[in-house]
């Protein structure tokens, strides 16, 4: 099996740069075997930014559409699976949140839950309620947004998310179910079937969908009859606001990803990182 293709996508928040630059490093310590680091930029100028060698920087189409968090995410992550696939075929993609945290080598550890069907693996993400009323709005032409500057409040549903939810129910998926978006693998197996349907294409597209990555994967891994599978609980260690466990906990134990290394619960992210 080819090693894995990183995909992170960074920005336009000013904070993430500091971390994406933390993970680099991390990757550079336990990423044995990673085939390709692919780093895709939402800042509007992502020229002047000075990131290290041996790292594959790509400008998120968006361009400033959509929302970061909500499409913009799609488009990024989009955009690097299309580069996977060009440059790295045959490689399963480790999408990681910029502030997530490698501690330990990890490419073996999860190559070696693969199995023969899988398309997506990773632990169940929270919130699949709001999930499936997101994929929802694209069972019909139009949708209206809530007010905000900047997003339109009424967007038409994106033909091809509208075609992948309907394929998707046919093979058995259920919309809104979906893996935590901090850290997932996407199989070989479905990069090279978004590229067979033409989905890799033109991913700002996907930049007004309204919503995060790891649904809109979810989705297209359904659609393509392919599973989405929960690797076992101390591979990653994914909290929501704060570290699932303490530090030193975490460093004793078997977790090879850790996330969200930032601010919380009286704790600050520089002491987390030194």
């Amino acid at each position: 099996m080819s090693g894995p293709v990183v995909a992170i996508p960074v920005g336009p928040s000013v904070r993430e740069y500091g971390r994406a630059g933390d993970l680099l490093d991390a990757l550079r310590v336990h990423g044995s075997g990673v085939a390709r680091i692919v780093l895709v930029d939402d800042d509007l100028d992502p020229d002047h930014r000075p990131w290290p060698d041996g790292v594959d920087v790509l400008r998120n189409p968006r361009a400033g559409r959509g929302e970061a968090a909500l499409g913009g995410s799609c488009s990024a992550v989009m955009t690097a699976l299309a580069h996977a696939h060009a440059c790295s075929p045959g490689s399963w993609v480790l999408r990681l949140d910029s502030a997530a945290l490698p501690i330990a080598p990890f490419a073996e550890r999860i190559a070696a839950c693969w199995r023969a069907g899988d398309g997506i693996l990773g632990l169940p993400g929270a919130g699949e309620r709001e999930a499936a009323r997101r994929l929802s709005r694209h069972e019909r032409p139009v949708w209206f947004a809530p007010p905000r500057r900047g997003v339109p409040p009424v967007r038409p549903a994106v033909p091809a998310l509208s075609r992948l939810i309907a394929e998707a129910r046919a093979h058995g998926h259920v919309p809104g179910a979906h893996p935590a978006g901090a850290a997932y693998a996407v199989s070989a197996a479905l990069v090279a079937a978004l590229a067979a349907r033409r989905l890799l294409r033109g991913p700002r597209r996907w930049a007004t969908a309204g919503l995060r990555d790891d649904e809109l994967l979810a989705v297209a891994s359904g659609a393509c009859g392919l599973a989405i599978r929960r690797v076992p609980q101390d591979l990653l260690a994914l909290g929501g606001d704060a570290l699932p466990a303490p530090p030193d906990d975490l460093l004793a134990g078997r977790a090879v990803i850790v996330h969200p290394v930032r601010d919380a619960d009286q704790v600050r992210e520089d002491h987390l990182r030194w």
